[in-house]
């Protein structure tokens, strides 16, 4: 057996240790932006995704860009909004849809924030070295690229959803 042949080779718990060490992070991350900024990390990226949009964002590319259904969204959305972090207005041409920008509070959340990441990026890489986090997030890079590529007949890409929007 080639060498080549050994390293494609996998065992099939590898899977797991991959969900799981992301599951693991997730639950810090939230444990962490919870503590600094008081939401979730999950609603810190929503904050953030808002905030960085130089055009409209709605609730549907949001959930496609966090990997999260529309109704889990929607509750984010609705507690963000609640909280005065975000406000939603209603698009002109499709009263459907909402559009998300972010309030003053907002803003501040998302620079408050910036040091809850650089803590957990930080914390995260500081055990690896400079190395092994090049080989990761090359790995990663890797898989977001090729995820999307084997699972498009479980759902539409982000492109493909703006260009059936832009068609409407």
């Amino acid at each position: 057996m080639s060498s080549t042949k050994i390293h494609n080779e996998s065992h099939p718990a590898d899977i797991f240790k991959i969900i799981t060490v992301a599951g693991l992070l997730s639950k810090y991350a939230d444990r962490v932006f919870t503590s600094k900024i008081d939401v979730s990390q999950t609603q810190y990226a929503v904050l953030s995704i808002v905030g960085a949009s130089k055009s409209p964002v709605n609730e549907s590319e949001i959930s496609y860009v966090i990997q999260r259904g529309l109704n889990s969204v929607s509750t984010l959305v609705d507690r963000l909004v609640q909280q005065g972090l975000l406000r939603r207005t209603r698009s002109e041409e499709d009263r459907r849809v909402n559009y998300l920008t972010l309030t003053k509070s907002g803003r501040e959340k998302v620079e408050k924030g910036l040091d809850a990441h650089k803590l957990l990026i930080k914390q995260m890489t500081g055990i690896l070295t400079k190395e092994e986090n090049q080989q990761i997030l090359a790995s990663l890079n890797k898989l977001e690229e090729y995820i999307p590529k084997i699972t498009l007949e479980y759902g539409d890409t982000l492109q493909q959803a703006r260009n059936k929007k832009r068609q409407k």
